[in-house]
Parts: C-alpha cells; sequence; structure tokens
C-alpha cells in the first residue's frame, strides 16, 4: 500500500496544534523559573534588603500584598446571591461578560 504525498504531509491545523503546545510548554517552564525569581524578590522585600517598589532597566517592580478577599458561610453566599438576582431583575445591576479565552492544559503523566 502507497502512501500519497497528501497523506504524509500534515493538516495546518496539526500543525497550528502542535506549536501552541510548543508554546504553551515553554511558557509553563519559563513561568516556573519566573517564579523562582519571584520568590526571592518577595525575600529580599521582607528582609529588608530591597524597597518594595524600584526601577531597573526603565522596568518598575512594585511589591504587593495578597488581594483582599471575603469567605462567606454558605447561608452568607446564598444571600447574597438571591440580593444579586434580584438586583439583576430589578435593573439596578447588569451582568458584564469578559472576553473570550482559550484554557489549554497539559496533560497530566
Amino acid at each position: 500500500m502507497t502512501t500519497t504525498a497528501a497523506a504524509v504531509q500534515s493538516h495546518p491545523t496539526d500543525t497550528l496544534l502542535d506549536r501552541v503546545i510548543t508554546i504553551k510548554a515553554q511558557i509553563k517552564l519559563l513561568e516556573a523559573e519566573l517564579q523562582g525569581a519571584i520568590d526571592s524578590l518577595s525575600d529580599l522585600v521582607q528582609s529588608g534588603d530591597i524597597d518594595p517598589s524600584f526601577s531597573h532597566e526603565d522596568w518598575s517592580f512594585s511589591f504587593n500584598t495578597g488581594r483582599r478577599t471575603t469567605d462567606y458561610s454558605s447561608k452568607a453566599k446564598t444571600s447574597i446571591k438571591a440580593i444579586q438576582e434580584a438586583d439583576i431583575a430589578a435593573g439596578l445591576a447588569t451582568i458584564k461578560v469578559g472576553a473570550a479565552f482559550w484554557t489549554i492544559k497539559a496533560p497530566t503523566f
């Protein structure tokens, strides 16, 4: 059985998907490396060796404490949800939808 040149050639979508996978893998490696460097910067701020806000080669760096969040009980969450739904129905609130995006996950081995 012989294979035609068209059958051997990969589909353009396959090539695009392979490229996305390659880039995602590279990003994952770079993010891990970056996180280590950021952790080291955080240690330097905590020890007082560097200021929490500075510039280096025209890049601005600012250490930000964690985002404040509120953890509600399930009963409070239900009440908040009911208030939100009532406000939307009454026209006092609107629903905003963010930009569409892709979620691309690597396989787990």
